[in-house]
């Protein structure tokens, strides 16, 4: 991706971003709002290829929905203690089989004495990252899905302090056995990013998903993935109970 070309992709994505929101503002007229939380634990915080915690974890999130547009913030604390620790916010909206994300990445140092700079949204030194956000599923009334997503401010930068305005795509595609939903994907890097030193796969795998039961009147829903990252030669196993 060209240094003219980064710019103008961004200015783009923005300007389909707020063509979205003012259509379905235009159209919310109506409806009772709904508040979702709920929360998982993990053995390992894995995104996309990456390792970003050495001990289990528990992801809160709280969410407000109205209609087609959602409210939410999602957290993710290790169980040890560890330097990394992270807390997101998001708004998107939804029709049909089609999702819009704006995503407010933010990565904190987990300790009372020390400022998080939550205000901080200079450029230059922010630790917020924003991200855009497509998904787009049962394609075509098929069982394939992909979710898109371009970084577009903040700390996504390379040693020289420059946005690499990283890019990921993640085609999927999900099946039945037995009582397992299971889902294939293949995520990639089309450029040098925060993912991968060049253009890359980073995320590739399988996850099964199944109703764990404790009894007859409690049961939770339980997720198994095995995923390598090709360009880094990395393999993960990662188990998540939701509640």
């Amino acid at each position: 991706m060209s240094k003219i070309f980064k710019p103008i992709h961004c200015a783009v994505s923005i300007a389909m971003l707020l063509l979205q929101l003012n259509h379905v503002c235009a159209q919310e007229k109506s409806g009772k709002a709904e508040v979702y939380l709920g929360g998982d634990l993990t053995t390992r915080f894995y995104w996309r290829g990456m390792l970003l915690s050495a001990s289990p974890a528990f992801q809160p999130y709280l969410e407000l929905n109205k209609g087609m547009v959602t409210l939410g913030a999602w957290g993710s604390y290790s169980f040890a203690k560890e330097p990394y620790q992270e807390i997101d916010v998001y708004l998107s909206i939804e029709h049909d089989n089609k999702r819009l994300t704006i995503y407010d990445y933010f990565s904190s140092i987990d300790s009372l004495d020390v400022s998080h700079q939550y205000f901080d949204w200079s450029n230059t030194t922010t630790t917020h990252a924003v991200e855009l956000i497509a998904e787009w599923w049962d394609i075509m009334e098929s069982s394939f899905s992909l979710e898109a997503g371009v970084f577009i401010y903040g700390d996504d930068k390379d040693e020289s302090n420059r946005s690499y305005y990283s890019a990921y795509f993640e085609p999927q595609y999900r099946f039945l056995i037995q009582d397992n939903q299971m889902k294939v994907f293949a995520g990639f890097t089309p450029v040098e990013s925060l993912y991968a030193t060049k253009a890359a796969f980073v995320n590739v795998g399988v996850t099964a998903e199944r109703q764990l039961r404790i009894n007859e009147h409690i049961e939770f829903p339980f997720t198994l993935m095995f995923a390598v990252n090709p360009h880094a030669e990395s393999v993960f196993m990662v188990a998540t109970v939701s509640l």
